[in-house]
């Protein structure tokens, strides 16, 4: 077997464990030997990658881990690359019989795999996946015929000096790297090991093979000694039997689910200024949703969407389609407080409910699992089956542990907290427990935004412990959010508020006010423009010309910076008035409200947290920092929740006047008048010449002060002369209306 020798010669000569003997001072033409005595022994194993119904395949996150060399990292490829260049993946392979070898598992879905070749030389010949080793990250193969040329390895207990053999690729060729074992030890409550390349070959001095590691681990009490043919291990027949177990197993408990919700209401879904031109993500108007839930009781699935609140707040209908084909109307019982999913109670039990994995998910490292992606495209429910492992592990959320692999299998994460046609991914054992599922963390009010995840750990999706999760339910009233929840169409607008008019912070102002450290450059923090009389801000003493910090909101681990959208279009806004008029009326429900949005980041994070929670706002005044105690209240109607009355007749639609309206009118409390709010292409109204946004204070002698009053004139019916206020200005509109019926 032509290779060429890569010798790493540098040996670590620290105080060893006794089973891990370290080699004599040797030469590079002493270990050059052993190399090409092991030689025999190493192939490449190739899989050929394909792509399935239009997808290609997508490696799991830790077989993208730097392991103990730069050879072993080399050897790792992108499958959608091998794709495109047209080439396999080339793995180390150890020669275990004249038909039989041992390679790393790559952890791909068997449909993307398109065949296995096993290289030696010049040589190649087929093989198939004969079975898959419990423990150790590794899959024997099985060759359509003996292998010429090679040597199997022949494993037996050796004393003396040991040596780790590797095999990889480097600078586009094949190497064999041999070194001493390093000396450092790893010491845990239960385990104690040496950390190594993997894999790697464990030879005496004279390269007599004494045992195999492909989890780059050596456990101090020499378990990892022996023929891999001895390693526990699931043949391939086994295999398929415990998928279609899993099969049979997550059809029932991983259920299709779909949502259906109200449309949301017009321009009440952004902060900002152009609120009807942008939102707060793309789904936060979605009217409906399909996705997956798990059924955690027999009546109960929690369904894996993190609704915000404002979303939960439309939900209409609940449908859970269960394992024996039928559907379910489900009721709606909580969302999580902690986590990205709610409880959707059934209306009776179902069977499915999947057991969960109860010890330790540490002590599944590197042990085979099995993997169910499942993804759901409208009413299509997709699920494919394979094999996962464990080889890392990160701390999350309160400390819980979590698997080192991504929830979703080729494709990122949405805001709407569903996978949308992307597969989830659920991790079982080979016996059917549930190990993980993609529940990932719900942010803190004071922590997500839309600009940028709050990490790559919860905006990506990750898996948790399916334990964990049922262990945080135990609790309900604990482990659920109740400000989270559905609301009714009147209820649905409701916001809290402060109950100020500020200007956002910039550079230039935050110099003057001398804030610039408090407010990072000025790019945080906002002055308080105008304070509404007997608002919160008006009873907590808040003043005009006081600088809003941020927020110290009850229950939130970090405050909550104060940011406001510059309103450097405010003025440009305030022009429309002067071109309404030429303004096509197929434009009429583009048009922005001139008064922006009650609705910014600071109102809907209140409204989220609930209201009669208390808080500290840290304002600036007079060149000091104080901390000003609040508590979270619900505002009074602002427009887009105010009372209205829409005339199909006359096409038209009116609302109250709100407290933000008024103040941009500068108009008093005492003030009548009613708002147009929508005027319908073509009808009475349009043809009279009424628009968007100006103010009916009369028809004929009659002030206007309520939508009652309005709805009472029309039915009246005859010619009817409205009074007619934009901004300024006034004008007389007729408008002809035919009494009202009985």
């Amino acid at each position: 077997m032509s290779v060429r020798i890569h010798l790493f010669a540098s040996l670590m000569l620290a105080l060893a464990a006794p089973c891990l003997a370290q080699p004599e001072e040797r030469s590079a033409n002493d270990l050059g030997k052993v190399a090409d005595a092991v030689s025999p022994s190493l192939v490449v194993v190739e899989f050929m990658p394909q792509f399935d119904k239009g997808e290609s395949p997508s490696l799991p996150y830790q077989s993208w881990r730097r392991g103990g060399s730069d050879a072993e990292f080399a050897a790792v490829e992108d499958w959608d690359q091998l794709l495109q260049q047209q080439r396999p993946d080339e793995r180390t392979g150890f020669v275990l019989g004249p038909d039989r070898v041992v390679t790393t598992d790559p952890l791909v879905n068997e449909r993307f795999v398109k065949s296995i070749t096993v290289r030696a030389g010049d040589r190649r010949i087929g093989a198939k996946v004969e079975g898959y080793a419990r423990a150790q990250n590794a899959v024997f193969l099985r060759l359509a015929e003996p292998l010429p040329g090679v040597r199997p390895l022949t494993f037996a207990t050796r004393s003396g000096s040991l040596l780790g053999i590797t095999h990889a690729r480097w600078d586009g060729q094949w190497l064999i790297g041999v070194s001493g074992l390093p000396t450092r030890v790893t010491v845990g409550l239960d385990r104690r090991y040496t950390r190594v390349s993997a894999p790697l070959l464990i030879t005496d001095g004279e390269g007599a093979a004494v045992g195999l590691t492909f989890t780059g681990e050596l456990d101090l009490d020499g378990a990892w000694r022996g023929d891999p043919a001895a390693w526990p291990s699931l043949d391939a027949a086994g295999y398929g039997k415990a998928i279609e177990r899993l099969r049979a197993s997550s059809d029932r408990s991983v259920l299709r689910v779909s949502l259906s919700f109200r449309s949301p209401k017009s321009g009440s879904g952004t902060p900002g200024r152009f609120s009807h031109f942008g939102g707060m993500g793309d789904d936060d108007g979605a009217t409906e949703w399909h996705g997956s839930g798990i059924l955690i009781e027999p009546s109960t699935v929690l369904v894996l969407a993190g609704l915000k609140p404002k979303v939960t707040a439309r939900l209409e209908a609940i449908t859970v389609h269960l394992g024996d084909g039928s559907e379910s109307t489900a009721a709606f019982d909580g969302t999580l407080a902690d986590f990205n999913g709610f409880l959707a109670r059934l209306p009776a039990s179902a069977e499915g409910t999947p057991k969960p994995w109860t010890r330790p998910i540490t002590d599944l490292r590197h042990h085979l699992l099995l993997s169910a992606e499942v993804s759901v495209h409208g009413e299509s429910r997709t699920a494919y089956f394979g094999r996962a492992r464990m080889s890392e592990f990160v701390l999350g959320y309160r400390g819980m542990i979590h698997p080192a692999m991504e929830s979703v299998i080729g494709g990122g994460w949405s805001r709407f907290g569903s996978n949308r046609g992307q597969a989830l991914r659920f991790v079982f054992t080979t016996e059917g427990e549930l190990v993980a599922a993609p529940i990932g963390r719900r942010p803190k009010v004071a922590e997500g935004t839309d600009d940028g995840p709050v990490s790559w750990l919860d905006a990506r999706g990750h898996l948790t412990p399916f334990a964990s999760v049922l262990d945080a339910l135990r609790d309900r009233k604990a482990a659920l959010d109740p400000e989270n929840c559905p609301r009714s169409e009147a209820d649905e607008s409701r916001l809290a508020w402060l109950g100020v008019e500020m200007q956002a912070m910039d550079p230039d102002l935050a110099r003057a006010n001398g804030v610039s450290s408090l407010t990072a450059g000025g790019t945080t923090g906002a002055l308080v423009s105008y304070v509404y009389p007997g608002s919160p801000a008006a009873k907590a003493g808040l003043q005009v010309g006081d600088i809003l910090l941020r927020l110290h909101l009850a229950g939130q681990p970090r405050p909550f910076e104060v940011t406001l959208d510059d309103d450097h279009d405010s003025g440009m806004l305030d022009q429309i008035w002067k071109v309404l008029d030429q303004i096509p009326e197929e434009y009429f429900d583009q048009m922005p409200k001139p008064w922006g949005s009650v609705e910014n980041a600071i109102t809907r994070a209140l409204t989220d947290v609930g209201f009669g929670t208390g808080f500290e706002a840290e304002v600036f005044r007079d060149g000091k920092v104080t901390d000003v105690p609040m508590v979270v209240e619900e505002g009074p109607p602002h427009f887009d929740s105010a009372a209205k009355f829409k005339s199909e007749a006359a096409g038209v639609t009116v609302r109250e006047l709100t407290y933000e309206v008024r103040r941009y009118f500068q108009m008093t409390p005492e003030q009548p008048g009613v708002i147009v709010s929508k005027i319908e292409r073509g009808e009475k109204a349009a043809v009279a010449g009424l628009k968007p946004f100006e103010i009916i204070t009369q028809v004929g002698d009659t002030p206007m002060r309520s939508v009652a009053d309005f709805e009472a004139a029309l039915k009246a019916g005859g010619e009817l002369r409205l009074s007619v206020k934009r901004m300024t200005e006034g004008r007389i509109v007729k408008l002809r209306m035919d009494p009202a019926g009985p």
